[in-house]
């Protein structure tokens, strides 16, 4: 057997044989299943253009309280009724009414340091309390956060009063399309991901653990999964937001801080994990019996540890193919239940929002197609790219593919 395997034609042992051999092998580097994907998925150009496009856009709705924008909420219903896309310059009269806000405030501040501790140092306190609340930027802006106000705060720095035109046009109550449009893109993106990532969350827990368990637990399990999909899921999705939407129940939520834009992510996602829960218990059942799983038995891993720490990692190809897939979903019913009047309600905004506005303002006798048109070319453009990039990504991951 060795002198079948030893080098012909040379002097040297067949140490030194094996030595250069192993040198070689350790010079060839393996590639793992992700750098694959990456290098095959960089080849898809669709794919790396809606990859671009999605981060350009997040960013841009990430930063939109720093942009130049006009108001997204003021109403100007003397002149600025439906008025086309224009290039007209147009002003935010912002940094002096923040500098007058500021220097009230700070007034207020110093007669509050000069009195006694009292009843008027109460009265004081609550007076402050009331002009912060009563900032001018809940005027332009409906309850911004503390981190949107600093941001905002830093535009007025950084850009004074300047504001980009009306490029978009304006809507029937006067309000530029264009800031809605990107306020609306917060909304819409965050709708999306929030409550992918809660169906994510739901349903690779409970699928893995039914996979895993099998036997009665997983019957039980997903015999519960066919019971909730026997119920049409947008009747669920309406029964909940409406019970949520109650008056009581939602003055009671945003006691603890909870809105019901918030309620709205929460409720999607979590009724969109049954198909999530399904896709990775087939891909755990297919796992659960190799090799690397009954070695984490033997030495004494606990069911809860395979699960989450040996075979969730293993699924993690299918499920980011399936998120990338999800997200378009839920932006799509978001704006499906935005159109109804059931979704985002104002003054917050949103695509689907801005879309059932707009088609409300097209009539037999005049169409502002523009009220209509960037905000469905946005919600289709978006929606087209996350496809692209689910199936670029599918197409990637796919270990059939591997090296190719």
């Amino acid at each position: 057997m060795a002198d079948q395997i030893k080098p012909a034609g040379g002097d040297r042992s067949q140490l030194e044989y094996y030595a250069d051999l192993l040198e070689e092998a350790q010079r060839i580097k393996g590639i793992s299943l992700w750098k694959d994907a990456w290098r095959r998925l960089k080849k898809n150009r669709p794919a790396m253009v809606s990859m671009v496009f999605l981060i350009l856009l997040s960013l841009l709705a990430l930063l939109t309280p720093l942009l130049p924008l006009q108001s997204p909420s003021e109403q100007n219903l003397d002149d600025g009724q439906f008025l086309g896309p224009s290039l007209a310059a147009a002003t935010l009269p912002l940094s002096k009414e923040l500098a007058d806000h500021d220097t009230a405030v700070e007034a207020l501040i110093v007669q509050r340091n000069e009195v006694a501790p009292g009843p008027e140092q109460q009265q004081l306190d609550r007076e402050i309390a009331a002009l912060q609340q009563e900032s001018p930027l809940s005027q332009y802006w409906n309850n911004p956060g503390p981190i949107t106000r600093s941001l905002i705060r830093l535009r007025a720095t950084l850009f004074g009063d300047w504001c980009f035109p009306s490029l978009c046009g304006t809507d029937n109550l006067g309000r530029d399309v264009l800031s809605r449009l990107f306020w609306g893109a917060r909304v819409s993106l965050v709708v999306g991901i929030v409550a992918t990532l809660v169906s994510l969350l739901i349903g690779v827990s409970y699928g893995a653990t039914a996979g895993y368990l099998g036997g009665r637990v997983d019957a039980i399990m997903m015999r519960i999964v066919d019971v909730i999909y026997s119920v049409p899921f947008i009747f669920v999705v309406i029964f909940l937001i409406t019970i949520l939407s109650e008056e009581s129940i939602r003055e009671s939520l945003n006691d603890i801080g909870i809105d019901q834009v918030m309620i709205f992510y929460v409720v999607i996602g979590a009724i969109y994990w049954l198909t999530m829960a399904r896709v990775v218990r087939g891909q755990v059942i297919s796992l659960k019996n190799e090799q690397f799983v009954e070695a984490a038995r033997v030495v004494g891993a606990s069911p809860r540890r395979i699960i989450f720490r040996h075979l969730v990692p293993n699924v993690m190809g299918i499920v980011i193919i399936y998120l990338t897939l999800t997200i378009p979903a839920v932006m799509r019913f978001e704006a499906f239940l935005s159109f109804l009047g059931l979704g985002v309600s104002p003054p917050d905004v949103s695509w689907g929002l801005l879309v059932n506005e707009g088609l409300q303002d097209i009539t037999p006798v005049k169409i502002y197609w523009w009220t209509v048109t960037f905000s469905g070319l946005s919600l289709a453009l978006t929606l087209f790219a996350l496809s692209f990039l689910g199936d670029g990504m599918r197409d990637a991951l796919d270990p059939r593919m591997k090296n190719r």
